[in-house]
């Protein structure tokens, strides 16, 4: 079922049509790059001292992603 995600040529496919699809969304005003949500990053209302992300994890996360897109 996932064999596609292997097959050759497919890993640039995905990361390019995730780039289009981004670029897409940004151009229509959509989304803008302003705020990142990465998966698995804990979110709460209650949160305690340990869940938490540094800001400048997250800055760097961002400089890495604009980058990426721009590519």
């Amino acid at each position: 079922m996932n064999r596609f995600r292997v097959a050759e040529g497919m890993e640039e496919l995905i990361r390019n049509l995730f780039m289009d699809l981004n670029l897409r969304l940004k151009m229509e005003e959509l989304v803008t790059l302003d705020c990142l949500f990465i998966d698995r990053t804990k979110i709460e209302a209650n949160a305690n001292k340990y869940s938490f992300v540094w800001k400048k994890a997250t800055e760097k996360f961002s400089a890495k992603l604009q980058e990426q897109i721009q590519n």
